[in-house]
């Protein structure tokens, strides 16, 4: 029986993130006013599960900018009474760019 040692470097490890998605919406705002729209209100929301992403260790580790890009798409359907059926196509990008620095303020 032999001992298998696993070294973690910046290029092996990862981070685990999520990433605050706004739900996606149909239907009226409104404000303070009444509105004789019908159409009723629709939200629909991401699966927390659905917003993780996992970023190796080393893109924080780099020298010069860098950015971090999440992505996706998703088909949602709503069947309300009867066989009234509303259906969203949901497409999404965020990135954030960043650049490491010195304690001077100097970029790495």
């Amino acid at each position: 029986m032999g001992l298998v040692v696993a070294i973690a470097t910046a290029a092996t490890v990862s981070l685990r993130g999520s990433w605050f998605v706004p739900g996606a919406e149909i239907g009226v705002a409104s404000g303070s006013y009444e509105t004789a729209c019908l159409f009723p209100y629709v939200l629909f929301t991401l699966p927390p599960e659905e917003t993780v992403k996992e970023i190796p260790v080393s893109q924080f580790t780099a020298t010069g900018p860098q950015t971090i890009t999440f992505s996706g798409t998703r088909h949602f359907k709503r069947v309300d009474i009867g066989a009234y059926v509303t259906t969203l196509d949901y497409d999404w990008t965020m990135s954030i760019t960043y650049q490491r620095v010195d304690e001077s303020g100097n970029p790495l």
